[in-house]
């Protein structure tokens, strides 16, 4: 069955890519449904690296990776012109390892392009069509996946930076013990490759994507999308309704990667990573999202930000005597949020939903419930 390799992808990228299990979903969603996605970060994120994790697992696909700069030229991108071509008064790109000839294609700081490229990107990415030789030639691209220190904020760059359906926000490892792991770690590209031992077919991918399309959305959910809309609005939040129609695929192939053949108000938890334009929107987007999908994830979400504050809180305490106060008073409250957190997961289990990032707040948390212990109160567990 092909979703389990799809299942199975992601649960071998965990330990491999810390904090990035997010961002691992989201590169499944836009090979399920072909929409192109945006990681955002500073450099040394693992941008580059997760996507190349994710296509190296796909058989028989053609992969195209650039890092974009202002001095780059058509034919860094799309190929030199033919020179036989040009003799017999014509013009032809050869487009042999080019971006027109790839299945998969890592655009990295895309932004820096300039007019002549991103005009013909743009074409590739809405219509899968290249201008060659004076007529249309369909490209094969499934999905373009970019990777970007900063948003851009010039008007000429709108256009392409809302044809990225699927958008992530990342940052540096937060959680120490993951920071150590990654220390241990593979150092290499090669190195980590080798642990994953899912391998698809580009013919299992178009499968997939033909089983995610027939995933029926209710009357109910298709309200509630319109309710989060309408919310969104009032805050000043406004995304176009290209983004809210094609966000209905994604929909449908969230529910179809958690085995179901309808989808849940569960589901509608991905609209968080496409519907803000502005960084600083997101908080806003995934609270109210989340009120209408996930009431039970917004409740993990309040439960770990105090735990994560809690937290903080005692690092900065300096006086020794009050160190200790204050670790038991933290340590209390820790045991107490990761006791609401194991409820959440039950009942989010029990009614088939994904616990994939309580999973992740559970398994952060108890590495700072063991370190308040061991480092603060010299506590042997």
């Amino acid at each position: 069955m092909v979703r389990t390799k799809f299942v199975k992808l992601r649960e071998e990228l965990k330990p491999l890519i810390f904090e990035r299990t997010d961002e691992v979903t989201g590169l499944l969603l836009a090979l399920l449904t072909r929409k192109h996605i945006m990681l955002v970060g500073p450099g040394g994120t693992a941008k580059s690296l997760t996507i190349r994790l994710v296509t190296n697992a796909i058989d028989g696909a053609s992969y195209w990776d650039y890092q974009f700069n202002k001095y780059s030229t058509p034919e860094d991108v799309f190929g030199p012109p033919s020179i036989k071509a040009l003799q017999e008064g014509t013009f032809r790109r050869i487009t042999t390892n080019r971006l027109p000839e790839a299945h998969f294609a890592l655009a990295d700081e895309v932004f820096e392009a300039n007019a002549s490229i991103l005009n013909a990107l743009r074409k590739i990415m809405n219509e899968r069509l290249f201008e060659n030789d004076g007529g249309n030639v369909k490209v094969p691209l499934e999905v373009l996946m970019a990777g970007t220190n900063l948003i851009p904020t010039e008007e000429t760059l709108a256009a392409l930076y809302d044809r990225f359906l699927l958008r992530y926000k990342l940052g540096y490892i937060a959680e120490t013990a993951n920071f150590l792991a990654m220390l241990k770690g593979p150092k290499a590209f090669e190195g980590f490759a080798a642990r994953v031992t899912v391998r698809m077919t580009l013919d299992e991918i178009h499968q997939a994507q033909d089983e995610a399309k027939a995933v029926t959305v209710s009357d109910s959910v298709m309200e509630a999308i319109a309710t989060i809309r309408a919310t969104l609005a009032q805050q000043g939040v406004i995304a176009s309704d290209r983004r809210w129609n094609e966000s209905t695929e994604v929909i449908r192939a969230k529910a179809w990667l958690q085995g179901r053949a309808e989808a849940k108000m569960d589901d509608l938890g991905v609209l968080v990573d496409i519907l803000w334009a502005d960084p600083q929107h997101k908080g806003l987007v995934q609270s109210i999202v989340l009120e209408v999908a996930n009431p039970l994830l917004k409740k993990a979400e309040e439960q770990h930000d105090a735990i994560q504050v809690a937290w903080s809180n005692l690092l900065k305490t300096q006086e020794e005597k009050e160190k200790v106060n204050k670790a038991v008073e933290t340590l209390a409250k820790v045991n107490g949020a990761l006791k609401e957190l194991e409820k959440v997961k039950r009942e989010g289990e029990k009614d088939g939903m994904d616990m994939n990032r309580v999973d992740e707040f559970i398994r952060v948390d108890r590495e700072i419930q063991l370190r308040i212990q061991r480092d603060f109160l010299d506590i042997q567990v």
